[in-house]
């Protein structure tokens, strides 16, 4: 959803969130060195490489090749996708790649492969997935002598990290889920072609041509600007209501009760309204909205092609969407629920100074101390709350810890639903790997659709931070200052069971090896 909108943010805002800070410690060797690259998959490879054995192979690290540099990527390590997380481990495996929705299955990676890298055996998609890894460099080989790039954070890897498409839908195809951006209303072959990327069929057709890439089936990731859940109709609208997207969540042009909007002709799907109070009226809170013929949409995800062993030209290709985002403006009715919320975060992660040299001597640095967090609501009369998801390290077991509160805008002059409000002070270290924003007076609502799923928590939306921002030096020509992943707990302390909290399994521990010093 908005979480591409994160890694932009910290373009422009890491230099205002950063404070100068010149701080006094014990000294010592000048510390391991921060690097932070972005780029190109070349090679990845699985194994144990921990100080003592990963507790399951699920858990192991290994390495990863990008721009030239090999990195260690630690046992324990997890890896953030643009709307799922999983193991390092698990990205090798078919299971979690295998498509879904298609007859024949599409083609697989490579045993012992990701079919993500360069130098994999490629015959189904397209060699460009990229990936940001931060880490430190910290020590050397002892058997080769070079340095040891030891990676904390691989967030995100995807085909590509600031990937978006843009335009009208001219033509939905029912029968497959899939629709055009872009060309002459009605024309079935024209531009893009674009299918959601949804293995559960949360937003319409269960369909995925490799499930690693999801959509968000738990927070809506196909949605409205202000939030409100969207998606594709299994049936055409004109033949056959979707339970799950019924055609009466977009309202017409001069519908009674509905204030009409100027800048489309009478009869045409509203594109900006409040749903009326629950019982009341044709719309239903607990259902998605359709997305129809005009609506202006973004799209995001991996290009690739309907027929993977065919041409690379362009009527073989769709991109297989895991966010869409369409410029509607639906909101629920005030002080009812369901209610839905989005949120987007960049943080700061404080951290403690740093000396170096013999004798210890001080590098001067800033330190970003500040949280900033901006978000759309359905329901602008509720405040919503910010918290940290602290994890016990051994059973899983969260806590929220609240971090902030902001009520929403009501507009005119202001997007109505928007929130936003800067953590600046109190207790908002521990860095923790996942926040969420919860309305109050009713959030978070479960809100099963379809049925059979497990349910969404409206009112709530649960975020995996993409971007922090660390300490950097003033003074350039000094040491290169080290990532501090010791105050990101997840990372020096582990996050519970890989199952998660009472499911068993191996304990996701401390990144080992440790990146830091």
């Amino acid at each position: 959803m908005l979480k591409r909108k994160i890694k932009l943010t910290a373009m422009i805002l890491a230099l205002g969130l950063l404070m100068p800070t010149w701080a006094f410690a014990q000294g010592g060797p000048v510390p391991p060195a921060m690097f932070d690259i972005t780029g190109f998959i070349q090679d990845a490879t699985k194994a144990d490489v921990g100080t003592i054995p990963a507790p399951s192979a699920r858990l192991q690290g290994g390495t990863i090749t990008v721009n030239g540099i090999k990195m260690i990527v630690p046992n324990n390590t997890i890896v953030q996708l643009p709307a799922t997380a999983m193991t390092w481990a698990d990205l090798f495996a078919r299971t979690k790649s295998a498509s879904v929705g298609y007859d024949p299955p599409r083609p697989n990676h490579p045993v012992g492969r990701t079919g993500l890298a360069l130098n994999d055996s490629r015959t189904f998609s397209f060699p460009s997935f990229e990936v940001r890894v931060v880490g430190n460099v910290n020590g050397t080989d002892p058997v080769t002598g070079e340095p040891r790039y030891i990676v904390g954070l691989i967030v995100p890897l995807a085909q590509q990290g600031l990937n978006i498409g843009s335009g009208i839908i001219n033509y939905i195809d029912y029968t497959t889920g899939r629709f055009r951006v872009g060309g002459a209303i009605g024309n079935p072959n024209s531009v893009a072609l674009v299918e959601i990327n949804d293995p559960q069929g949360r937003f319409g057709r269960a369909k995925s041509p490799d499930p690693r890439f999801t959509c968000d089936s738990g927070n809506p990731t196909i949605c409205t600007t202000t939030a409100y859940p969207v998606g594709i109709p299994r049936f055409d609208p004109a033949v056959q209501v979707d339970p799950d997207i019924p055609i009466t969540n977009r309202p017409l042009n001069g519908a009674a009760g509905l204030p009409i909007d100027p800048f489309i002709a009478l009869g045409e799907p509203l594109r900006t309204f409040q749903m009326p109070p629950p019982g009341t009226g044709p719309t239903d809170q607990s259902k998605w909205a359709p997305l129809m013929v005009g609506d202006w949409v973004d799209y995001t995800g991996n290009l690739m092609k309907l027929d993977p062993r065919g041409p690379n030209t362009p009527d073989n290709m769709f991109i297989s969407a895991h966010t869409v985002i369409a410029n509607l403006g639906i909101y629920t009715a005030p002080g009812t629920l369901p209610s839905y919320i989005n949120t987007s975060v960049l943080i700061g992660t404080a951290g403690t100074p740093v000396t170096a040299g013999t004798p210890a001597t001080l590098i001067p640095e800033e330190i970003s101390r500040r949280i900033t967090v901006e978000g759309f609501c359905t329901d602008s009369t509720r405040v919503v709350n910010f918290y940290a998801i602290d994890v016990n390290p051994t059973s899983g077991a969260e806590t929220l810890r609240l971090l902030g509160q902001a009520l929403p805008e009501a507009g005119p002059a202001r997007p109505r639903g928007r929130y936003r409000f800067i953590v600046g002070k109190g207790a908002f270290t521990p860095v923790t790997r996942e926040y969420v924003a919860i309305q109050t007076n009713g959030g978070p609502t479960p809100v099963e659709n379809p049925a059979g799923l497990e349910p969404i928590m409206a009112g709530q939306y649960r975020l995996p931070c993409w971007d922090y921002i660390f300490t950097e030096g003033t003074v350039f020509g000094n040491p290169i200052l080290p990532c501090n992943f010791q105050d990101i707990s997840f990372l020096a302390q582990g996050s519970g069971p890989l199952n998660g909290p009472g499911a068993g399994g191996p304990i996701i521990g401390r990144l080992d090896p440790w990146p830091g010093p």
